[in-house]
């Protein structure tokens, strides 16, 4: 074990931005039955030994991350430009149904073992020779921005599993959208969530409407 150090290491302790269905549990960690799952989050443990809370440290980089899916699929765009449509022409929408399913929260994180900063270039130095082996095994040549925030996770998903065995509590990583800092939480004993405010989606927020221009979706109103 790899004790944490300051070069690798952020402090665990600071407000984060989640966007979710209100009805989620108060710690916003995931039921453990999703232990029983196979991992599906890029920094969910591969050791199913605890689950993981996501958020970011600004509000718009959270709003990014849950957007993405709302776009549509490259194969659907294809197709509808084998139709003759331009799909700029018909952005998708951010519905007020959906926003009426979703909040964002402000979560006051606090824990006594740090976070691994994937966001500085000396971690991702340090890694490249720690996890090695790893990097041959999925036939990679490098570790850095472009696999941290690729849809590889088995990399990602092996830093996990090498944070969660050294000491820290989380990962600090760039967003692939904007590079702002997100934070993946490990569900440790010691880790202190506290919910400082839940905010409807259907008060539509500045940053809302920034993170759907960015995505090419229109946010939806309520008719006048």
């Amino acid at each position: 074990m790899t004790a944490p150090t300051a070069e690798l290491a952020h402090p665990a302790t600071g407000i984060i931005f989640r966007v979710c269905k209100p009805d989620e549990p108060a710690s916003h960690f995931p039921a453990p039955h999703w232990l029983s799952e196979p991992p599906r989050d890029r920094f969910d443990d591969p050791r199913r030994r605890c689950t993981t809370l996501y958020g970011a440290e600004r509000l718009t980089t959270a709003l990014l991350e849950t957007l993405a899916t709302l776009r549509p699929d490259i194969p659907i765009v294809l197709r509808q430009r084998s139709l003759g449509a331009d799909p700029e022409e018909l952005p998708p929408r951010v519905t007020l149904r959906w926003q009426s399913q979703r909040v964002y929260v402000r979560l006051q994180l606090a824990a006594p073992r740090p976070l691994l900063d994937l966001t500085a270039a000396s971690t991702r130095t340090f890694l490249r020779l720690e996890l090695a082996q790893a990097l041959q095994d999925l036939d990679l040549v490098e570790l850095d921005l472009s696999v941290i925030t690729s849809q590889e996770r088995r990399l990602t998903q092996r830093i996990a599993a090498w944070a969660l065995h050294n000491g820290y509590c989380g990962i600090r990583y760039p967003s692939r959208f904007d590079g702002h800092p997100c934070w993946a939480v490990f569900h440790r004993p010691t880790v202190q969530v506290r919910e400082l405010a839940q905010v409807s989606l259907l008060h539509r927020p500045q940053a809302l409407y920034a993170a759907a221009r960015q995505h090419g979706l229109v946010v939806e109103r309520p008719v006048a």
